[in-house]
């Protein structure tokens, strides 16, 4: 009998073995593979490639175009100021002169679309970078020290405009087929304290994404749909800190989510070293990390307060 258990214990300890084996293979394999983004690069009807960045006169969606411009693809540029896109245009067009780019101006926090629906008609529209998002001012705060308008421009920033963009230019990525959809996630959408409705509106996005890619898989679209997960970035509007290995700048950290394209998931980490930040945070038992939560988010809150008052 002490024999038999033994080996059922050495059975199931063999298994549990493989299968971390297995996970930690499954995990590593989505940051070594290639990147599929050049199957994206295609023309449609004799007319060439062109990726659409919403978000893009600054930050990670200025990296964005620049990347992608950079692989090949003529880039319709969003934001919300005429000023701040025209000379991305101008240093794009300066950077990569064979390569072609429109601007447009439209507001995301007011949900508009028909501009935008307007502009990238009869482009052979194969990227949709869904970047533009932001939290709040300020930053950290309970759902109840907002105006009801702030709770709503930043819900439809984040959470609203993307997904009624998708509604919107899905037809076109279908008719364009093979294309892709990124839509910028966040790792705060954990329950981090501080930040309700922004994080809410993150958990939408991701959950959206998730189920627009089986979407696509069941209806036999070759739409490839991912959220990447975003942690620290320097050269954003909250992060101005010198960059280091867990706070990348902008370009590092599009060049490693671009890297993604083609892993698989519907929903990943795209930079390496904040996946590695993810997997300890999940190790944590439920109990330490809500107390890590609180006190890093005590603290940024404070440090928040502090550079405004300075200001």
């Amino acid at each position: 009998m002490r024999e038999i258990i033994v080996n059922l214990l050495l059975g199931v300890g063999l298994l549990a073995a493989i299968n971390s084996l297995f996970q930690v293979a499954c995990f590593l394999l989505i940051y070594l593979r290639p990147s599929k983004l050049h199957r994206y690069r295609h023309t449609t009807a004799g007319k060439p490639a062109w990726a659409f960045v919403t978000g893009s006169s600054d930050g990670i969606g200025k990296a964005y175009a620049f990347e992608l411009a950079s692989r090949g693809f003529n880039v319709a540029l969003h934001g919300r100021s005429s000023a701040k896109l025209a000379k991305l245009s101008e240093e794009l067009t300066a950077a990569f002169p064979n390569r072609s780019f429109k601007t447009i101006v439209a507001d995301a926090s007011q949900c508009a679309t028909d501009e935008i629906v307007s502009a990238l008609q009869g482009h052979n529209l194969t990227v949709l970078i869904n970047n533009a998002g932001g939290g709040p001012v300020p930053s950290f705060g309970m759902v109840s020290d907002y105006t009801e308008k702030e709770i709503m421009d930043n819900v439809n920033l984040n959470a609203t405009f993307p997904a009624l963009l998708l509604s919107r230019l899905l037809p076109t990525l279908v008719c364009n087929a093979p294309s892709l959809v990124i839509n910028m996630g966040s790792m705060a959408d954990n329950g981090l304290p501080l930040m309700s409705f922004y994080n809410g509106s993150k958990a939408f996005s991701r959950i959206l994404c998730q189920t627009m890619a089986n979407d696509m898989v069941l209806e036999g679209h070759a739409v490839e749909v991912m959220c990447v997960q975003t942690g620290g970035v320097t050269g954003t509007s909250h992060i101005k800190i010198k960059p280091d290995l867990f706070n990348p700048d902008t370009r590092t950290f599009v060049k490693a989510a671009l890297a993604r394209v083609g892993c698989g998931r519907a929903v990943v980490v795209g930079y390496f070293p904040h996946a590695l930040q993810q997997v300890m945070s999940d190790m944590m038992p439920g109990i330490i990390k809500q107390k890590v939560f609180i006190n890093v988010m005590k603290q940024r809150r404070e440090g928040e307060r502090e550079r405004m008052k300075n200001n």
